[in-house]
């Protein structure tokens, strides 16, 4: 067969288009298999982290329902805690007392503000307790001990309760 001025063997012309063809073919699966390889990986490397996401949830929970914390939010509902502004207490007194009840709570709150604020927990997981951290810091006597604690002791814990509550 002449074509032009070149001359092309159709025998030569048949046996190459089967190869080409099969190495295109092997590209487009190869090229397929690694992106199905990647979409995999992303996939799992998400599903690892909601179950670690989720594992973290429980925990807090299981801390929340924990006899401390209930004592202590139970505490600060009977309005037992008593602190005035401006006011130190001596150690062993009865304020200390009293205001030592509020601490397992307090610094369960603070520790949930941190997780928030780096985006360990979703504003969705955060709303549940969001609703408790604003009802114990309405209790004007631990505002005044977690601010007391602020400027005096540079609680660094307790602020972070003071800036989501103000």
């Amino acid at each position: 067969m002449i074509i032009g001025d070149a001359r092309i063997d159709v025998g030569m012309l048949r046996c190459a288009w089967p190869d080409l063809v099969a190495k295109t073919w092997l590209d487009i699966v190869i090229w397929m298999s690694g992106l199905g390889s990647v979409v995999c990986g992303i996939w799992q490397i998400r599903r690892k982290n909601e179950i670690a996401r989720a594992e973290m949830l429980r925990k807090l929970l299981e801390e929340y329902n924990g006899r401390p914390i209930r004592e202590s939010i139970q505490a600060i509902d009977d309005e037992k805690i008593v602190f005035s502004k401006g006011n130190n207490f001596k150690v062993g007194s009865e304020q200390e007392k009293s205001v030592s009840l509020a601490e397992p709570a307090l610094l369960f709150f603070s520790n949930l503000c941190y997780l928030r604020k780096v985006k360990l927990l979703t504003k969705k997981e955060f709303s549940f307790f969001y609703f408790l951290i604003r009802k114990v810091m309405a209790d004007q006597s631990v505002r005044n001990y977690v601010k007391n604690l602020s400027a005096n002791d540079k609680n660094v814990a307790m602020t972070r309760l003071l800036d989501y509550c103000d």
